[in-house]
């Protein structure tokens, strides 16, 4: 991401799932913020989704345990999290489980880094590299702006001009 070149533009680029999120040092957010730039056209949009700051601050994370089931295999997925506010990072751990009759069961665990970020932030995150934000709203609500209930922020910033 932060040294993609696919040698054409395009009117949009979307970066969902919080990608973002896993550019945890300045340099690096800013090298993918680049890159997004260098792959729109002057005036294209920027579509992304991360992690309130707000929020992640005012709730703090907390365990939680998911559970699928469909016909007759389960996925228990748990969860605990870890958050370094001096660096706006959040440490995620999963233990996933996939029981399948008859008495298999697959185990693996999964750590995730994720960078959160602050509604103030981001504009002049992104004109550094050549966007401007033209909105910044709750997700799923995005009728919304970004407060302390909400864990997820989309936004959209539009193509200003080439480079940092």
């Amino acid at each position: 991401l932060r040294d993609l070149a696919l040698g054409e533009s395009f009117d949009v680029v979307l970066m969902m799932f919080t990608v973002l999120g896993y550019q945890h040092e300045p340099d690096d957010l800013l090298s993918a913020l680049s890159t997004v730039r260098g792959h729109l056209v002057e005036g294209g949009l920027f579509v992304f989704d991360v992690w309130n700051g707000l929020a992640v601050e005012a709730q703090g994370p907390q365990d939680r345990t998911v559970n699928l089931a469909r016909e007759s295999d389960t996925i228990v997925r748990r969860s605990r999290s870890r958050v370094d506010s001096s660096r706006h990072v959040l440490h995620v751990h999963f233990d996933i489980e996939w029981n399948r009759p008859p008495g298999s069961c697959d185990r693996w665990t999964e750590e995730h880094v994720l960078r959160y970020f602050f509604p103030a932030e981001l504009p002049d995150l992104l004109e550094r590299s050549g966007l401007a934000l033209l909105d910044l709203r709750r997700f799923p609500d995005a009728e919304a702006d970004p407060d302390e209930d909400a864990w997820n922020m989309i936004g959209v910033a539009r193509a200003i001009r080439h480079g940092p």
